[in-house]
């Protein structure tokens, strides 16, 4: 008969700490939520400026920018954190190399998120484009629908995500779903929404209104895609704090 797996007093309370971190994670994301639906929808003229700067989510170095920023490294640090593991525990090498490749990647985000890179690359293509001679073909690209620097991440991220999952899939077990889950949820968010937003919206306005099947549907578009990035980090955060766990103890993944 086979003995059940007693845990340790460390790893008990390192689960018990991952628990309340995704806890705290999800009740924060929450409250941004409500702070960005509160100042959007409040009377005009009734809330400041700056207070509506602050927690709306479509603008720039407030509090949802913090946290995303914030939650990014968090991720960036246990990527590298897994790295150093395996590399202690003399694991597997070349998944330690992918996983500290993960952590710059995730270091990257979090930089892209706060200093806003994505979108000064964005302007710089679109200036470009629409100085470039009338016939070319980088005059073209000033056609674009929605946000420029969707040309330039787009053809880079798809293939690191399809790479991503296939190794998410093999390495993290019994995390693999909650990892791909939170993955897709964030490209969904970053890239499909933001597609919408630069196509139908702008900064002005806090919902969009798209017709389907002669229904009219309204949402509103900041909500939605920031929430999906920070639930998506959040989703990628657990699996991967539990894969750390189980690095740590073998035992514990039986």
């Amino acid at each position: 008969m086979e003995c059940p797996v007693k845990r340790r007093p460390l790893e008990a309370f390192l689960e018990y700490l991952r628990f309340w971190i995704i806890v705290i994670l999800l009740g924060v994301e929450t409250l941004l939520a409500i702070g960005h639906l509160t100042v959007t929808r409040s009377t005009p003229g009734v809330l400041s400026p700056d207070l509506i700067d602050l927690f709306h989510m479509d603008r720039e170095g407030n509090l949802p920018t913090w946290f995303s920023t914030s939650q990014l490294l968090r991720l960036a640090l246990v990527l590298l954190s897994t790295a150093v593991l395996q590399i202690y525990r003399r694991i597997n090498q070349n998944a330690a190399l992918i996983w500290t490749l993960c952590a710059g990647g995730a270091l990257f985000l979090s930089a892209d998120e706060g200093a806003s890179i994505h979108e000064m690359l964005g302007t710089l293509v679109g200036r470009i484009a629409e100085e470039a001679e009338p016939d070319s073909l980088l005059h073209r690209v000033s056609f674009f629908p929605s946000y420029y620097w969707l040309l330039l991440y787009v053809p880079m991220a798809t293939p690191i995500a399809i790479f991503l999952i296939r190794f998410f899939w093999r390495e993290l077990h019994n995390g693999r779903v909650l990892a791909t889950t939170g993955l897709i949820v964030y490209l969904i968010g970053a890239v499909a929404l933001d597609f919408l937003e630069g196509s139908y919206g702008n900064s002005e306005h806090h919902r969009l209104m798209l017709v389907v099947l002669d229904h009219a549907i309204t949402f509103d578009p900041f909500l939605i895609e920031e929430l999906m990035e920070m639930v998506g980090v959040t989703l990628v955060l657990a699996a991967f704090l539990k894969y750390l766990l189980v690095l740590d103890n073998p035992a514990s993944a039986t």
